[in-house]
């Protein structure tokens, strides 16, 4: 049985007498059977979804939106970006971040999903939208006033459950005025187990090799750093770039694994 075990929950209880009956049951059984015992043992007291492995949870299919690559979907292992989870979208200017944050509202509104974009340093470009395939007419623009106020909103548009993505766009927001991860923790008390995948769009430094701790490390679920490889050129004229994705970080597959994409008919843009 390939599997491998990641407890998601924890029991308020310090059961040591349990946990010791569990760990040392049945020892003279087959290891494959000792296994099944114990794993049997373990979704009775904790749950199915105590277990994963390494295709998704297991016996569920993860609920995703594609990213418009099929190729970064099947890195994700689960097709796209899972939904009711927090996605991260880093790298620098320029790297083709802003670029997938709207394909994949794009492949939202596809599916007949509500989408939505807080725009808090008020940089989101309609046209350019309009080019990476998103339906501006229904697409949900939010400016607050100020963070407490965006997430304040956020907090509303999941409780009402309307949504099926929305991008929480941080990319020129200074890093000392990014919401804390308790803040964030308290707005996204309805996002578990809704349909809607919360993007939180990043900017990294260009020389950045390694992605940093961002502050919401406990509630990201995926994480995808976007590198961009060199511009693509036909004759004089740039015809697009190529990017590298990599995802860092995922509850759902195995993490590290990157892909090249290519952005092409698009002018330069995050």
């Amino acid at each position: 049985m390939a599997l491998w075990a990641c407890l998601l929950r924890y029991s308020p209880y310090n059961d040591q007498t349990n946990i010791y009956s569990i760990s040392k049951c049945n020892l003279k059984l087959h290891p494959d059977k000792r296994l099944e015992t114990l794993t049997d043992d373990l979704l009775k007291r904790w749950g199915r979804q105590v277990f994963r492995n390494l295709h998704g949870v297991q016996g569920e299919v993860v609920p995703r939106i594609p990213t418009g690559w099929a190729a970064l979907d099947r890195a994700l292992g689960i097709g796209g970006i899972p939904r009711g989870c927090v996605t991260e979208l880093l790298g620098a200017p320029t790297s083709g971040v802003g670029t997938l944050a709207l394909s994949i509202l794009a492949s939202a509104q596809g599916e007949g999903d509500a989408a939505a974009y807080l725009d808090l340093a008020r940089t989101f470009d309609a046209d350019y939208a309009v080019r990476c395939g998103v339906d501006v007419a229904n697409l949900l623009l939010i400016r607050p006033a100020s963070i407490a106020e965006g997430l304040g909103i956020v907090q509303h548009l999941l409780d009402g459950g309307a949504l099926g993505a929305l991008v929480i766009d941080l990319a020129f927001t200074p890093p000392g005025k990014r919401p804390e991860a308790a803040q964030v923790s308290r707005s996204l008390g309805a996002l578990a187990g809704s349909r809607c995948a919360l993007i939180f769009l990043m900017l990294l430094d260009d020389r950045a090799l390694e992605v940093t701790d961002t502050g919401l490390t406990s509630q990201t679920a995926v994480r995808l750093h976007v590198q961009k490889e060199r511009w693509l050129k036909r004759r004089q004229d740039v015809s697009g770039y190529r990017a590298r994705v990599t995802v860092t970080k995922n509850r759902f597959a195995p993490s590290n694994r990157s892909v090249s994409l290519v952005f092409s008919g698009l002018d330069a843009k995050l």
